[in-house]
């Protein structure tokens, strides 16, 4: 059975699970808003429903909250950086920030795990996995206003084109993602009665 959970109070909820489980106070305010965000927008594998798995592996020791990224190694505009099993949204987030994602190519690449060995039993459910993050500046070949002019341009191009299905328009990625999000805002996060309940419980601890 599926709840309608207030924004603010799915978030104020994962986040006090997270603070019970031992996660500093600013990283349990990113992952909150995090999972939050991510049911609200309708991926519920990385919101709500991780939420008790994540604090399971704390417990158990797979993940360790107060773990720092850090740069191992770095050529050119490329670097390395060891997560040190910290939590995955806050090196995700740290990588990214550092400007730097695929399997076989990325293991090369980073000299990481690949597929078949991040899910091993004792590492818990891509424990360790490797990740690529690459970013550009949308700048880089042309000022703010072209750039902008191209993207609207584009935008109404996918907007105006004709659908299979005429019940279903044509939209850009992400523009789907906005609109749930906003809606789950206006009603209330999905999250299955069961797993909200086990959350409440790990936060009531």
């Amino acid at each position: 059975m599926s709840l309608y959970i207030p924004y603010e109070e799915m978030k104020s909820t994962i986040r006090q699970a997270m603070l019970k489980a031992g996660v500093p106070e600013d990283k349990a305010e990113i992952c909150a808003e995090i999972h939050t965000a991510s049911s609200a927008d309708g991926v519920e594998s990385h919101g709500l429903n991780r939420v008790p798995r994540f604090i399971d592996y704390l417990e158990r020791g797979l993940v360790d909250p107060l773990a720092e990224p850090e740069i191992i190694s770095s050529r050119g505009a490329v670097e390395r950086i060891d997560g040190h099993l910290g939590i995955g949204i806050t090196n995700a987030l740290f990588a990214a920030d550092r400007a730097m994602e695929l399997d076989l190519a990325g293991t090369m690449m980073s000299c990481g795990k690949c597929t078949h060995e991040i899910s091993e039993p004792r590492d818990g459910s891509c424990g360790g996995c490797t990740q690529i993050f690459i970013t550009y500046d949308p700048n880089l070949f042309g000022d703010y206003e072209e750039v902008l002019k191209k993207t609207e341009a584009r935008v109404a191009a996918v907007n105006a084109a004709h659908p299979s299905d005429p019940s279903r328009p044509v939209q850009w990625p992400g523009e789907g993602t906005a609109k749930r999000r906003a809606k789950s805002k206006e009603r209330g996060v999905t999250a299955n009665e069961k797993v909200w309940e086990e959350v409440c419980r790990l936060a009531a601890r």
